[in-house]
């Protein structure tokens, strides 16, 4: 949300933590429409300069683009309005119910969907995820594909040597997300295990309807599924540490 005029001091990649002390006092006031995580108000998440707010209405939406405002006025930063973006979620609202919500006096944009840390957040349907799972199965297909072509200029890849490619650039597009997109809906999560088996099916060197325990029996591997529910119970036992 913030583009900081001390770009030489806090667009350094070597140095984070002087922007986190830079935002230490970065602190969007409590509004009565703020969600409330377990009785505690939760209306920022944070990382580095990528600012998120919520709020449960417009009136409390606005007071939070107000109070960033300000203390971007405050501290020496600009405004980048035009990456900054909004999303309604819940019930179907008319045309004539749209808000316009302004920041630094300019307006705005509405989008349908937004990717917000590599996670992508879609309105207007039931599963908000959708979006996620479409865009990570393309590129975890994408980088398959890369994978499977190499025989083309180095030989046959062993499976040991396949195995340790798909664990490095296939894996981290399917797990990406699973500690917060939980896997409820069961035709966006086939995306993910269509790729996974049709990259263990290449590996192995069978047929592409073949069975898919004898897939991971035979890898080691974990069905992506399961996978994904042990990374987000594993999240969860971190966060009530």
């Amino acid at each position: 949300m913030f583009q900081s005029l001390l770009g030489i001091l806090t667009g350094d990649p070597g140095s984070p933590h002087l922007w986190h002390l830079f935002m230490a006092d970065f602190v969007i006031h409590w509004h009565p429409d703020d969600i409330c995580l377990n009785g505690t108000p939760t209306n920022q998440l944070a990382h580095a300069d990528n600012i998120l707010t919520t709020s449960t209405g417009s009136s409390g939406f606005q007071c939070h683009l107000n109070n960033s405002q300000r203390w971007s006025d405050d501290n020496g930063c600009e405004t980048s309005v035009p990456k900054c973006i909004y999303q309604i979620h819940g019930p179907r609202q008319k045309p004539s119910e749209n808000r316009v919500f302004r920041l630094n006096g300019e307006m705005i944009s509405r989008v349908e969907k937004a990717c917000y840390l590599s996670v992508w957040i879609q309105t207007g349907m039931k599963f908000i995820w959708r979006e996620q799972y479409q865009v990570k199965a393309k590129k975890a297909r994408r980088a398959a594909n890369v994978i499977r072509g190499l025989n083309r200029f180095v030989g046959n890849l062993t499976a040991w040597d396949a195995h340790t490619l798909y664990m490095a650039r296939v894996d981290p597009y399917l797990i990406a997300g699973g500690e917060i997109c939980l896997d409820v809906h069961a035709k966006s999560l086939k995306l993910l295990e269509d790729v996974q088996c049709m990259f263990l099916r290449r590996m192995l060197g069978v047929r592409t309807r073949s069975m898919c325990a004898v897939l991971f029996s035979d890898t080691g591997i974990w069905p992506i599924k399961y996978r994904r529910v042990y990374l987000a119970l594993k999240y969860l036992c971190y966060l009530l540490a």
